[in-house]
């Protein structure tokens, strides 16, 4: 049963709440359509934006079973990210590529992030929060 975004079942005696396949699809395509429309913007850019829509996303469905659901998410805009750096730059090959726009960060690979700001001496990267966790 489906209800208010959540797939609801019962499994021996539990009730498991799983966020709604149609609705994790719907969200991935609109990640995937403003990505499209706003090929040009600014990596910063792009991070702000979907660090708002990721977080606030993951905080309404991390109430259920969800780390399945959180790690298909994050393969899904990894490989997003990754096809909208390579559209930005199609004559440069895939290793640069990968260290203009992917950084170790916080012993993790793979980190879409930006160089460090001059003045706070910060760096602006996809937010890992909303990833699952183990």
């Amino acid at each position: 049963m489906n209800f208010l975004g959540f797939n609801l079942r019962q499994y021996k005696g539990k009730l498991l709440t799983k966020p709604q396949k149609e609705k994790v699809l719907a969200f991935l395509q609109e990640l995937r359509d403003w990505l499209r429309v706003n090929k040009s913007l600014p990596q910063d850019v792009v991070i702000t934006h979907l660090n708002q829509q990721l977080i606030g996303w993951a905080n309404y469905y991390r109430a259920g079973v969800s780390k399945e659901t959180f790690s298909y998410v994050d393969h899904m805009v990894h490989k997003m990210l990754w096809a909208w750096a390579i559209r930005r730059h199609l004559k440069k090959g895939k290793e640069w590529v990968k260290n203009k726009y992917f950084r170790e960060l916080k012993g993790k690979e793979w980190n879409f992030t930006t160089g460090a700001c001059h003045f706070c001496n910060k760096y602006l990267y996809l937010c890992s929060f909303w990833r699952s966790t183990n």
